[in-house]
């Protein structure tokens, strides 16, 4: 018959509000400790309670074949010397051995920025315009053998929310450690100078919060302290010939200051030329930058093209060119001529800024750079009196006179010298 309990897997000690492995179990023996079949209900309850906790999990459990199993008891308050108690009705009870309850290990913060370690309450700074994932946080629990759930929730106090959407959380349902909470917060674009205070909050899902805190410090972008302008392999004199293209111009810009990049955002190029006629015979005209190409071409009469007496004003704007903090950027100026022929007289072409000319002259300075001529000329190499196959004895007759005339006016009287000669014997 039925007579008294036994405890016969003693409860282990384990962490807060984890639960007791392996599970708890209690015999239901005869007056000789001998193992029943019994099948009546036994329950445990807390005998000695250092912690003042409070017993979870499923307290009754009826035995089967005598033993009654408890697989998820556990105690939300650590302590030491703790003693449970099994009873079932009449029969003699039964006190566990004392066990201990240990507090759990506290979530811990992983968090960097770029790689490198963040500590709580440190200032992160970035400027406005930036659109940033500004951190990466992780958070793991101390103890890997706890087991605690722990869950990441964070929020953003704004002074100026303007432009800027909360954290998008990646990753921050509850994980069960080891493995870590990782989350990534997607900030808007930052436009004002203000102070956003990131909190973090960390739990396992008992008493352990941990809060975290990052100051993301949003600042105006500083302006550069100098840009300089100088000339930078600018050409000669030289000629062009239709249907070709000739650097007019070759221009430096070095930031002196170190404050912050410089962005070109436009150019505007003064061009003189000779006489108005002159102007048709320049198809483009195009800024270019060493290691980037050509930046922007302005055709002849489009948009950014305006024309004052025989100067040409060719405006390049919305453009997006950096110059790096402390560095220089190499510039050009191109010109593209029409394949048409050559008017006379022979059109020529100089092409000039000035510091006002670039970003309208905002932390720009230093002197006027001037280009070389180019004269546009008409190359005839399959003349015969072209011995230098230049323009300035052509028999290009229908267009231009020249040398070459004396020298056709010469030959043929002595062909009519010939004639008379040869009559007259």
């Amino acid at each position: 018959a039925d007579a008294a309990l036994e405890f016969d897997q003693q409860p282990t000690s384990v962490g807060v509000s984890q639960a007791i492995t392996p599970a708890i179990t209690v015999r239901v023996v005869d007056q000789f400790g001998n193992l029943t079949a019994s099948t009546v209900g036994v329950t445990l309850a807390i005998q000695t309670n250092p912690g003042a906790a409070n017993l979870g999990g499923t307290l009754t459990q009826n035995a089967a074949a005598g033993v009654a199993t408890f697989n998820d008891i556990e105690l939300d308050a650590a302590g030491t010397g703790y003693v449970l108690r099994a009873t079932s009705g009449a029969l003699t009870l039964d006190d566990s051995d004392p066990f201990d309850v240990t507090a759990n290990a506290a979530p811990v913060f992983t968090v960097t920025q770029d790689g490198n370690p963040v500590t709580s309450g440190a200032n992160v700074n970035a400027l406005i315009g930036d659109t940033i994932a500004v951190l990466d946080f992780s958070i793991t629990v101390n103890d890997a053998s706890t087991g605690d759930n722990v869950t990441l929730a964070a929020n953003i106090t704004n002074i100026d929310t303007t432009g800027m959407t909360n954290a998008n959380w990646q990753g921050n349902t509850p994980q069960t450690s080891p493995t870590p909470v990782v989350a990534t917060p997607t900030l808007g674009t930052l436009n004002a100078a203000t102070t956003h205070v990131i909190t973090l909050t960390a739990s396992d899902g008992v008493n352990l919060d941990v809060f975290f805190t990052i100051n993301l410090v949003v600042s105006a972008v500083p302006a550069p302290a100098a840009v300089s302008l100088t000339a930078q392999n600018n050409p000669g004199n030289q000629t062009a010939t239709p249907g070709s293209a000739r650097t007019g111009l070759g221009f430096r810009l070095t930031e002196t200051g170190g404050g912050s990049a410089f962005t070109v955002t436009s150019v505007e190029v003064n061009i003189n030329t000779n006489n108005t006629t002159s102007i048709a015979s320049l198809t483009s005209v195009s800024l270019n930058r060493s290691g980037a190409g050509t930046l922007a071409t302005i055709a002849n009469g489009s948009a950014g093209w305006s024309v004052v007496g025989n100067v040409i004003t060719v405006n390049f704007t919305g453009l997006s060119s950096a110059v790096a903090a402390g560095g220089t950027g190499d510039f050009t100026v191109s010109l593209t001529f029409s394949g048409a022929g050559v008017p006379t007289p022979n059109p020529t072409f100089s092409a000039a800024l000035v510091p006002a000319d670039v970003n309208g002259g905002a932390s720009v300075t230093g002197a006027n750079v001037n280009g070389g001529t180019i004269t546009l000329i008409e190359q005839l190499p399959s003349d015969p009196f072209d011995d230098d196959d230049d323009d300035d004895d052509s028999c290009d007759l229908s267009t231009r006179g020249g040398p070459a005339w004396p020298v056709l006016v010469a030959l043929v009287a002595v062909v009519l010298a010939a004639v008379l000669r040869r009559r007259t014997a």
